[in-house]
């Protein structure tokens, strides 16, 4: 027999129309959120620890270098809050001995009422006005390493130094213009003594001596 009762999937629910309206306005409001909620590339993160890094010029001498970074992590130990710094001179794969870490270790976040964001804040400004050498503040890496933990680098690419030092400082000044950013930087360094090596690769060769060892023997000559 035939029924005039329509089967259920083909009634009309009821107040589905309200419900595409408040999806619609939820997705127009998350847009306009979006505009006006500040973001982070990663949410900053409270550990306790950050890392104060020291740059000399180049040509200091690894006493002089680490006389002065001491003097620098003695500084930092006043800093209220602050319970312990470790020092690290000359480290990592370049062993440029101008260059220095500070880990600077805080008391447990309970023990005190300001974040780690404010206390990098504050050492910044506390090394502002010191001209002898370049710092950054930046929080220490999940994987460690001695790699810089920025939340925004540039790398520009090309065959004349000249020219990508040229275009890195521009987008430095810009920048700052702009305001915003702190630890502005660049990776390149001028002015550096070179020394050029010619190898006899056919002499190298028939002795059996790879390059990279002849590399590495050169190398620790000029870090006795």
């Amino acid at each position: 027999p035939w029924s005039s009762t329509a089967p259920p999937a083909s009634r009309p629910r009821s107040g589905s129309g309200s419900s595409l309206i408040l999806a619609a306005g939820a997705l127009v409001g998350s847009f306009y959120l979006v505009r006006h909620v500040p973001l982070e590339f990663m949410p900053a993160e409270d550990r306790g620890q950050f890392i104060v890094r020291v740059e000399r010029p180049a040509g200091t001498s690894f006493p002089a270098a680490r006389d002065y970074v001491e003097s620098v992590a003695d500084r930092l130990r006043k800093v209220p809050g602050v319970t312990s710094t470790f020092t690290t001179v000359g480290g990592g794969t370049g062993g440029e001995v101008n260059k220095a870490e500070i880990q600077v270790t805080l008391v447990p976040k309970r023990k005190r009422a300001f974040s780690q964001e404010k206390a990098m804040d504050h050492i910044r400004q506390l090394l502002a006005g010191r001209k002898d050498a370049m710092f950054s503040v930046e929080p220490i890496g999940m994987m460690g390493g001695g790699q810089r933990q920025t939340a925004i680098q540039f790398q520009l690419r090309g065959h004349d130094y000249a020219k990508l030092n040229d275009a890195a400082q521009k987008v430095v000044a810009e920048l700052r213009k702009k305001g915003g950013y702190v630890d502005l930087d660049t990776s390149y360094r001028g002015g550096k003594p070179e020394v050029g090596l010619r190898i006899d690769r056919d002499r190298a060769s028939d002795l059996d001596v790879p390059i990279a060892s002849l590399a590495l023997t050169v190398r620790c000559f000029f870090y006795v």
